[in-house]
C-alpha cells in the first residue's frame, strides 16, 4: 500500500488549499502526521498529489498542493458484469476485483440473484471498499459502478464479451481471449447460475462466448476475482 495516500473526491491542483474532513481526516491523525509534513493525496480521476500538511484541526486537516501529477485513462478497460450477490459476498468481490484492475463493474439483477436492499448506506459502504481498495493496490482511477435491472437492459457494447459458463465442454479462457485493443466484458451469475432465458441472450443476442475457468464449479465472487485476474495477467503480455 502506497505510504500516506489519502482521497478526496474534488478536483485537485497545484497551489490548492484543501480541508481533509471525516475518515481521511481521522487516519492523518491515527498515524500521528505532524504539520508540515506531507501526503499524497488522490481524487480517483487520474490525479496524484503531494502536499503539505498546514494545520492540524480537531475535525480536520488543512492542507496545500505542491506538486501534482496526472495519469491517462487506460483505453482497453476490463469490465465485470455481476449478477448480485449477498452483501458480504459483494464486499469481497468489490474489494479484490478493484485491487486485480477492474475498471468498471455492472451490477444486474439475475432471475436467481439475491434480493439485496441497496440502500444509501449500502451504496456508501460499496464506495468505501473501492477507495479503499484502490489507495491499497496504488490506483489513480476509481472504478465506476453501474446497476441494471436486468441483465437484458444490458446492450451498448465496445469490444470482446465472455461470460462464466459451467459445461464440461467450455473452453477454456486461454483458448479463446481474442487479444485486441477493445474493451473485454465478463458476464458472471449468481450463485445458482444463470437463468435459461439469460444464457440464450448472451449467445444469441450479445453474441458472448461461454468460457471455463477451472474444472471445478467456482462460486460467482470466486469465478468473477479469477477472471478479472487471470485477463488483467494476459493484457500485461
Amino acid at each position: 500500500m502506497p505510504k500516506d495516500r489519502y482521497f478526496i473526491d474534488q478536483d485537485l491542483t497545484k497551489n490548492l488549499n484543501l480541508e481533509i474532513k471525516d475518515k481521511e481526516a481521522h487516519h492523518i491523525k491515527t498515524l500521528r502526521k505532524k504539520e508540515s509534513e506531507h501526503v499524497e493525496i488522490i481524487n480517483g480521476k487520474g490525479f496524484l498529489a503531494k502536499a503539505k500538511i498546514e494545520k492540524i484541526d480537531k475535525k480536520s486537516i488543512k492542507i496545500k498542493i505542491t506538486d501534482i501529477f496526472f495519469e491517462k485513462e487506460k483505453k482497453q478497460k476490463l469490465i465485470l458484469a455481476q449478477a448480485l450477490l449477498k452483501p458480504n459476498k459483494l464486499d469481497f468481490l468489490l474489494e479484490k476485483t478493484v485491487e486485480l484492475g477492474v475498471d468498471e463493474i455492472w451490477f444486474f439483477k439475475s432471475k436467481n440473484s439475491e434480493k439485496i436492499n441497496l440502500s444509501k448506506n449500502r451504496l456508501n459502504r460499496m464506495k468505501s471498499i473501492l477507495i479503499a481498495a484502490i489507495k491499497q493496490s496504488g490506483r489513480l482511477y476509481l472504478p465506476k459502478i453501474k446497476f441494471f435491472e436486468s441483465i437484458k437492459d444490458i446492450k451498448n457494447f465496445d469490444g470482446n464479451i465472455y461470460f462464466g459458463d459451467t459445461k464440461k465442454e467450455a473452453k477454456r479462457f486461454l483458448d479463446i481471449f481474442i487479444k485486441n485493443k477493445k474493451n473485454n466484458y465478463f458476464f458472471i451469475g449468481p450463485e445458482m447460475g444463470f437463468f435459461k432465458d439469460e444464457i440464450f441472450y448472451l449467445k444469441n443476442d450479445l453474441k458472448a462466448l461461454g468460457i471455463k475457468l477451472n474444472n471445478n464449479i467456482l462460486r460467482a465472487e470466486t469465478a468473477a476475482i479469477s477472471i478479472i485476474a487471470i485477463a488483467a495477467h494476459l493484457q500485461l503480455l
